[in-house]
């Protein structure tokens, strides 16, 4: 064995060694930390949760009231943010959603300080220092802050100290685009590391700001020291620490899980229900404790300041205390625990009475390059319900199928299809997962999957070079071939809509649903197609009480697929059709409950989705 290779050993030993005796001080102290102090974060979550929370939702909905929106998508965001008031109460609702941030992490931040301190267990300290840490951040570097914690740091994966934006990632449909070719998914998972590492630079910011007392400007320049001199050890702490409280979440949700599909048959579904997301989120309010400990350790280095490694107690008797506060901590945690799922858990899901059509996404594009003839063979071998696929117009008035309205993506060529005559589109080689086509027209396209007998969904896409009589003469092309009746049609443009329903309108024709919030919009269509990054439940209850069905997109997520399906979604839009047919007949199987219904909504509620 070369001297190098035993360096590199005896280096390699000393952080492992160092990451097990500093997660081991870290959870001696968690298991340890006073009643009092416990009962004091749940006062503060149970306010974040249960107040802050349902104010926020007050104040948009009064903006958007106030601009007379009943839906905010991204094409009226402007308008709202152009007017006065409603830009007011945009900014009070994230001016509060910032303060009920920074207040929970200074909770736990402030614990874990008091615990390293040697301060004797009190509530007046922990008040003061919780108070001084706010009055801190009272400044106007903490816009910094507040988009590190309330919008990086989920973006990035890490939402435990963001009890209100945990929710906030880049909807799975942008995902997607990024990783249709080779190119594109190096470029994705650059950013997505790039992200990763700025936030792990800031991330003792809050903790530095707590421990010291300092203003963020000056916390921030202690972060980008301590994480440079000391970030290889700090960063394997995180990491270990994230994948085993990652572990342990799962397991904890399988457990759970399993114990309601063994007593769902003898006690009512939504108490067990109840009870398990209870004991997962009970976990995940541990897991964010436990790295509030890790980073307040760290910064308390990285500032000169002691480490205690017995946790003081307030009683002599010290081991009689400690048989008998577990049980009073479990029950404050469980309280916490509750409100965090009062707060966020839907309602148990429910059996519906239809059945959901499956709709493969631009075909099948691991059999051929989206929205051409090969993938549309590819998917027809999976019998879909509906193919979908992407009509664009041509400069001279023709229409292709494509997705992208500019071609550099999939052809390498910088040309936008508006610009292109259909001949010179139609002679363009698109490539994508190993595949090679030309993109097909409109007409060649819909008599294929007539010959298939496959229904299409289609899209009209509007790439701003439309030219007068768009709709109609798409729909003109479909009937000469005799294939308009036994397609559906949908589109971004809600003018477009009207107009297909207001020229056919024995027609099922859609308004796709990007980016929303708030009611569906009101316009005359038979069915919403949401992204489901925007999809609620709320919104589908209220879609069916307008009689217009719901169809989710771009589904590929076997977990959220039961979990849409069971929640009434009238259709699934994915690229894997296989799946989403497995799926549909596990879930509409007549049972009232489906083993696994659990586990699937205690995921979709888990801190680390």
């Amino acid at each position: 064995m070369g001297r190098a290779t035993v360096v590199l050993w005896v280096a390699i030993s000393d952080v492992i060694g160092s990451t097990v005796r500093s997660l081991a001080l870290f959870i001696h102290h968690l298991a340890r930390i006073p009643a009092r102090y416990l009962v004091a974060i749940g006062v503060v979550y149970s306010l974040v949760l249960l107040g802050v929370g349902p104010f926020t939702t007050f104040l948009l909905s009064a903006a958007m009231n106030s601009a007379g929106i009943g839906t905010l998508t991204q094409s009226n965001v402007g308008t709202m943010m152009s007017e006065p008031i409603p830009l007011l109460l945009v900014l009070a609702s994230a001016t509060a959603i910032v303060l009920a941030t920074f207040l929970a992490s200074a909770a736990l931040f402030a614990v874990a300080d008091l615990q390293f301190s040697n301060a004797v267990p009190s509530l007046k300290t922990f008040c003061t220092k919780v108070t001084a840490s706010m009055r801190t951040m009272w400044r106007i570097e903490s816009l910094l802050l507040a988009a590190v914690m309330c919008v990086m740091a989920p973006l990035a994966g890490f939402a435990l100290f963001a009890p209100l934006t945990s929710g906030i990632a880049i909807p799975p449909f942008v995902v997607r685009e990024f990783l249709k070719t080779d190119l594109g998914a190096l470029g994705w998972h650059a950013a997505a590391v790039v992200l990763l590492y700025l936030y792990f630079r800031t991330t003792l910011i809050f903790p530095i700001s707590v421990v010291t007392g300092t203003r963020p400007a000056r916390s921030f320049l202690h972060s980008l020291t301590a994480t440079h001199k000391g970030g290889v050890r700090l960063a394997v702490v995180l990491g270990t620490a994230y994948a085993i409280t990652w572990l342990f979440s799962r397991l904890a949700i399988e457990l759970s899980g399993r114990a309601v599909d063994a007593l769902s048959s003898t006690l009512p579904r939504n108490v067990l229900e109840t009870a398990a997301a209870v004991s997962v989120s009970l976990l995940a309010t541990a897991s964010a404790t436990l790295f509030a400990f890790i980073l307040v350790a760290h910064a308390r280095t990285a500032t000169g300041l002691p480490i205690n490694s017995a946790p003081v107690t307030l009683r002599r008797h010290a081991a009689r205390r400690r048989r008998r506060f577990p049980i009073r901590r479990i029950a404050v945690l469980g309280a916490v625990a509750g409100a965090a799922f009062i707060s966020t858990s839907g309602a148990a899901l429910a059996m519906t009475d239809s059945q959901a059509i499956i709709v493969a996404h631009r075909g099948y594009d691991t059999g051929g390059v989206e929205n051409t003839i090969a993938g549309l063979e590819a998917a027809a071998a999976f019998t879909p319900d509906y193919v979908e696929v992407d009509i664009q117009q041509t400069a001279d008035g023709g229409f292709v199928a494509s997705h992208d309205t500019n071609l550099l993506v999939l052809a390498g060529e910088n040309k936008n299809i508006s610009d292109m005559t259909t001949e010179q589109v139609t002679s363009t080689t698109v490539q994508m997962k190993g595949n090679s086509d030309n993109i097909p027209t409109l007409v060649d396209y819909a008599l294929r999957a007539k010959a298939l007998e496959i229904p299409l969904m289609i899209e009209l896409k509007m790439n701003g070079g439309e030219q007068a009589g768009f709709v109609p003469d798409l729909l003109g092309e479909l009937e000469g071939i005799d294939a308009l009746q036994q397609n559906i049609y949908h589109s971004l443009s809600q003018s477009v809509v009207e107009e297909i329903k207001e020229l056919h309108p024995e027609l099922r024709v859609g308004l796709i649903v990007g980016m929303a919030y708030g009611e569906p919009q009101n316009v005359n269509c038979d069915f919403y197609t949401v992204e489901q990054a925007s999809y609620t439940t709320e919104f589908v209850r209220k879609a069916h009480a307008k009689e217009r069905e719901v169809y989710v997109w771009t589904v590929n997520d076997e977990r959220d697929m039961r979990r849409f399906l069971r929640d009434g979604a009238d259709g699934l839009v994915t690229d894997q059709p296989a799946v989403a047919e497995q799926q549909r007949d596990r879930v509409w199987s007549g049972d009232a409950y489906v083993s696994g219904d659990a586990v699937d909504t205690m995921l979709s509620e888990d801190a680390w989705r």
